[in-house]
C-alpha cells in the first residue's frame, strides 16, 4: 500500500507539495503590494520548488546523491514552513476575520459562548493538563512516521506522509476560507478570569 514514484521520479507528496507551492505562488503574486517580503516569500517558495525537483531527479537518474532521508522526511519541513507563512499572508489577503460570525454561531448553536461557560470548571491542572495533550499532537504524528521508518516500511511511511501533508495543506487552505483569531481575543471582555496554568 505505497504511492510509487511516478515516471518523472516524483511521488505524489511532491506533486502535491509542488501544486501547493504554484496555489500560494500565484496568491502572493496577486496580492504583492499587500504582502510584507513578498518577495523573500516567493524565494523561499523557488527554493523549494528546485529542492523537490533536484530531489526527484536525483532519485530518478543515476544520480542519487540526494540522501534517501532527505527524499522522504523534507515535507515535514515545508508543512512546518507553510505554517509559518499563514501567519504573514492570511491578514494581508484577507485583512478580515470570522470571529464575530463564529461567535454568532457558538450561540445559535450552543446558546452560550462556551469558552466562556467553560470557566465554571476551569482549573490550573486542567489547563496545563489540557495544554499539555494538544502539544503533543505533533510529537504523536512524528512518532508513527518514526516507527514506520525505522521498520523499513518505506511504502506505508510515503502514504502517511503524503495524509499527514494533504491533511495540513487542506486545512491551511480553510484558515483562508474562515480566518479567526480565537475566542480568548475577541470575548476577552467577557472572561471573569484569565486562563491559567
Amino acid at each position: 500500500m505505497g504511492l510509487k514514484a511516478a515516471a518523472c521520479g516524483f511521488y505524489p507528496v511532491d506533486m502535491l507539495i509542488l501544486c501547493y507551492f504554484l496555489g500560494i505562488s500565484l496568491l502572493i503574486l496577486f496580492y504583492w503590494s499587500r504582502i510584507p517580503g513578498a518577495a523573500w516569500l516567493i524565494a523561499l517558495r523557488l527554493a523549494g520548488v528546485l529542492l523537490v525537483v533536484v530531489a526527484g531527479r536525483a532519485m530518478s537518474s543515476r544520480f542519487r546523491a540526494v540522501p534517501s532521508f532527505f527524499r522522504n522526511w523534507y515535507p515535514w519541513v515545508d508543512v512546518g514552513v507553510a505554517y509559518k507563512e499563514m501567519g504573514i499572508l492570511i491578514p494581508a489577503i484577507r485583512r478580515s476575520d470570522a470571529d464575530a460570525a463564529l461567535a454568532r454561531l457558538d450561540i445559535a448553536l450552543w446558546g452560550v459562548h462556551p469558552t466562556v461557560w467553560l470557566e465554571r470548571i476551569q482549573t490550573t491542572a486542567l489547563t496545563e493538563f489540557l495544554q499539555i495533550t494538544y502539544s503533543l499532537f505533533i510529537p504523536a504524528l512524528l512518532l508513527v512516521a518514526v516507527v514506520l521508518w525505522w521498520q523499513r516500511r518505506v511504502g506505508k511511511f510515503r502514504y502517511y506522509v503524503f495524509l499527514i501533508t494533504l491533511g495540513f495543506l487542506v486545512s491551511f487552505l480553510g484558515y483562508f476560507l474562515v480566518p479567526a483569531r480565537g475566542p480568548r481575543f475577541l470575548l476577552d471582555h467577557l472572561q471573569t478570569r484569565p486562563l491559567e496554568g
